[in-house]
C-alpha cells in the first residue's frame, strides 16, 4: 500500500517515513481503551514534535465493548477514542504494552487473552469484526505467542498457529471481511529459539502482508536473549517493510 519509504540506510540499520507522515524509528504510544493514557488532547497538541503520534491500541480492551458501538462511528475508532480529524495513526495489536502474559491457551481459530472482564476466547471471526468496526490504520494479525520458557513443541505448535492465522487474515481482507483502507502486519513468532524465530519471519515473508510484528519478546527474556532472536529475524525480513517491535524493555 506504499506505506513505508525507507531515506538511509546504514548496514541493517534505516531510517524511513511511515504512513508518509511518521519518522522511524518512532516509538508506540501506549493506550487504554484507545487512548494516551494519561495523556489529555491539549497534553499531546503540547507535545508538538514528541507526540510520535502512533497509538499502539490492545485489541482486548474492547472486547466487551459491542462492534456495533464503534462502528455506528464514522471514523471508528478514532472517532470512539475522540482523535477524528487528527494525525494521531491507530496501531491495532493483541497483547497490552505492558502485560507480560503469554502462553495462555490456543488452538485453532482461537487465542486467549486478558481483558478487563477475565481471560477470554478471541476467536478470528470476532477479530475480523473488531477490526471492521475499529478501521484502524494497522492490524497486527492474530498472534499465538508463547512465554520465554515456553518447551520447543509449544515454540514450533506457535509458528504454526501464527501462520494459519496470517493466512486467515489475509483472505479475510482479500473476500472483504477486514477494511481495504487497513493495513496488515504479518506475525513473526518463535519464542526464544533462533531456529524457529528465523523460520517464521521467513513464511510470514513471502506473505502479502504491509510490514511485520515481532511478538512474544517482554516476558522475562534477558537481553542477551533478545538481541540473538532480533539477529534471528532481521536480516529475514525484507528491507522495504516496517517492523514493530513489542516489549523491547528501555528505550535502548
Amino acid at each position: 500500500m506504499g506505506s513505508f519509504e525507507v531515506k538511509e540506510t546504514c548496514g541493517r540499520a534505516r531510517t524511513g517515513t511511515f504512513l508518509s507522515r511518521f519518522d522511524t524509528p518512532n516509538l508506540l504510544m501506549y493506550a487504554r481503551r484507545g487512548f494516551p493514557s494519561p495523556l489529555t488532547l491539549r497534553d499531546l497538541d503540547n507535545l508538538g514534535d514528541s507526540n510520535t503520534g502512533l497509538v499502539q491500541v490492545a485489541a482486548p480492551d474492547f472486547l466487551d465493548t459491542p462492534a456495533s458501538v464503534i462502528a455506528s462511528c464514522e471514523d471508528g475508532l478514532k472517532e470512539f477514542c475522540g482523535l477524528k480529524g487528527r494525525k494521531e495513526a491507530m496501531i491495532l495489536t493483541l497483547r497490552d504494552a505492558f502485560s507480560t502474559q503469554c502462553g495462555m491457551p490456543a488452538s485453532d481459530g482461537w487465542v486467549t487473552v486478558s481483558c478487563f472482564g477475565g481471560q477470554k476466547k478471541m476467536e478470528l471471526d470476532k477479530y475480523f469484526a473488531m477490526v471492521q468496526a475499529m478501521r484502524p490504520e494497522v492490524a497486527e494479525c492474530l498472534p499465538d505467542e508463547v512465554a520465554s520458557d515456553a518447551a520447543l513443541k509449544r515454540v514450533r505448535k506457535s509458528v504454526d498457529r501464527s501462520i494459519e492465522f496470517t493466512d486467515a487474515c489475509i483472505k479475510a481482507r482479500s473476500d472483504g471481511k477486514l477494511p481495504q483502507s487497513t493495513r496488515l502486519f504479518g506475525v513473526v513468532a518463535g519464542g526464544l529459539d533462533e531456529r524457529e524465530r528465523a523460520r517464521s519471519a521467513q513464511e510470514v515473508a513471502k506473505r502479502a502482508v504491509d510490514g511485520f510484528s515481532v511478538c512474544g519478546l517482554g516476558t522475562g527474556e534477558t537481553a542477551r536473549e533478545r538481541w540473538a532472536v532480533l539477529e534471528a529475524v532481521v536480516g529475514v525480513l525484507p528491507q522495504g517493510k516496517p517492523r514493530a517491535l513489542h516489549g523491547p524493555g528501555t528505550p535502548e
